[in-house]
């Protein structure tokens, strides 16, 4: 029997069974190779690969408590927490944390939560769900929290705390005001959604009384998704320990930060990827932290307004207004009549000289939801992410990104 006839009764054989069993799953496809030039998940840069795909250590050993430590003072530093600030890591997404804010609210306290995007509606909708009191101010997406509104919602319901998300994926905008603490004042807690800042931009926590602050490890911080990186502020744990509500140890905040400084997490942790955020923090570090982390952007910044200037003629143009923009996801609409995003994506995907070892690379068509409100008006979005790559790399993409654009094989 020749092996082409052997491998075609197997192929036979296997399908046979399939059939008989009824099992439908299918043989896993190929991964496609393209870099993620995404606002989440991001590609992540080759020294960062290499060590996610080191031997694992174990989360209960002495290698991975001297890891955690170190990563604990690393982030105190680059973040610039100080005293009043606690890191902390634990297993999962930064949406796992929307409805986490629970224990730090009374039975009867309210969230004054302000919806200025896809995931802020999210987040309102699972704290609701966990039967935390919210009252929501809805602001236009593409727009930013008008103060006085917010201060005249602040007097009517007094809330205990305001949740906020500093800058909205879905849209760009960028909502964390230096006033913000003014307007609440000094005694209400402040929670914010740091999940495409954390790691890329950098804000001043202590100046703006941020109480709680978490993010994702696959944004601004360049690595796989799998872990939620935050703090909280002491006068925010100390209402946990006060508090009559049972709280299960594997989402306390306490004990979260005190796992984490001990490096002894309540169940296994994803030890790889905790050393590879190790290993980002201390190369922001090394580079000069908040200051490098802050001219990294700005350059970014500047590479990204170059695209817009460039496609200007085409009618793109930032989604929101720039002085209301996201330092770290750039989000701009077009006439979709005009131009074809996805068969400019479905271009780059094929374009090996973009990037060394990939395929190519595949690019930020617009959140669904948002590209849904704009077709009313003939428009679509696109998103670029100004997350801290190696400048050279994004000026790269988004020159040939442009260049696929204003070639008429392009237009619609």
């Amino acid at each position: 029997m020749t092996n082409k006839f052997k491998n075609i009764t197997k192929i036979y054989k296997e399908s046979l069974v399939r059939k008989i069993l009824g099992i439908k799953m299918d043989k896993p496809e190929k991964n496609p190779n393209t870099f993620l030039f995404k606002c989440g998940p991001i590609g992540v840069p080759e020294k960062y690969k290499k060590i996610l795909i080191e031997p694992v250590i174990g989360h209960r050993s002495d290698d991975y408590k001297n890891t955690s430590k170190n990563l604990m003072n690393g982030l105190t530093e680059i973040l610039n927490l100080g005293e009043n600030l606690k890191p902390f890591i634990t297993t999962g997404y930064a949406s796992s944390q929307f409805s986490n804010i629970d224990q730090l609210i009374s039975e009867d306290g309210i969230v004054l939560a302000v919806d200025s995007g896809v995931f802020s509606r999210k987040a309102i909708g699972e704290q609701i769900k966990a039967g935390i009191k919210v009252h929501e101010i809805k602001v236009e997406y593409g727009k930013t929290i008008d103060l006085e509104v917010l201060a005249n919602e602040f007097e009517k319901v007094r809330p205990e705390a305001v949740y906020i998300t500093a800058s909205n994926t879905s849209t760009g905008t960028y909502q964390l005001k230096p006033e913000l603490r003014e307007v609440i004042g000094d005694e209400c807690l402040l929670f914010v959604d740091e999940v495409s800042l954390m790691g890329a931009y950098h804000i001043d926590r202590a100046s703006l009384g941020i109480d709680l602050g978490f993010a994702g490890t696959q944004k601004g911080w360049l690595l796989d998704p799998g872990l939620v990186v935050g703090y909280i502020s002491n006068r925010a744990s100390n209402k946990i320990e006060k508090s009559t509500r049972p709280i299960p140890q594997i989402r306390n905040y306490n004990e979260l930060v005190k796992s984490s400084a001990d490096g002894k997490p309540f169940a296994t942790i994803n030890t790889s990827l905790v050393r590879a955020l190790e290993a980002r923090v201390y190369d922001l570090w090394q580079a000069g932290g908040a200051d490098a982390i802050n001219r990294r952007n700005r350059e970014l910044n500047k590479i990204y307004e170059k695209f817009l200037e460039q496609l200007r003629y085409l009618s793109v143009e930032s989604f929101p207004e720039r002085k209301d923009a996201s330092p770290t996801v750039g989000c701009y609409k077009y006439d979709s009549k005009k131009i074809g995003l996805y068969k400019v994506q479905a271009k780059l995907q094929e374009d090996k000289s973009l990037v060394e070892g990939y395929n190519g690379v595949t690019i930020d068509t617009g959140y669904k939801n948002i590209n849904k409100l704009l077709k009313e008006k003939g428009l679509a979005s696109g998103r670029v992410p100004l997350f801290g790559h190696n400048p050279r790399l994004v000026e790269r993409i988004l020159e040939r990104q442009a260049e696929l654009i204003r070639s008429n094989q392009f237009w619609r």
